[in-house]
């Protein structure tokens, strides 16, 4: 990863649905005691994830990087 880091062309990105995965309203893995080892303020910010925030999360991150290389301005 580290290689992949440093590389001018890629870019790093956080995996947006964790939160919805663990946490939210629409969780998919069941932790015994995750509420217990998150801490509390975080956790009611995690419990609010769902993966449409997720996604947006990721085209924001694809707008951004699109913007900053200037693939926004291609034209076909």
């Amino acid at each position: 990863m580290k290689m992949f880091a440093k590389h001018p062309q890629l870019t790093q990105s956080d995996y947006n649905f964790h939160n919805a995965f663990m946490f939210g309203p629409e969780r998919l893995m069941q932790v015994g005691n995750a509420d217990e080892l998150v801490p509390p303020e975080r956790l009611e910010a995690c419990k609010s994830a769902t993966y449409q925030r997720g996604f947006d999360g990721v085209q924001e991150t694809i707008a951004k990087i699109e913007a900053e290389v200037g693939l926004g301005r291609l034209q076909l």
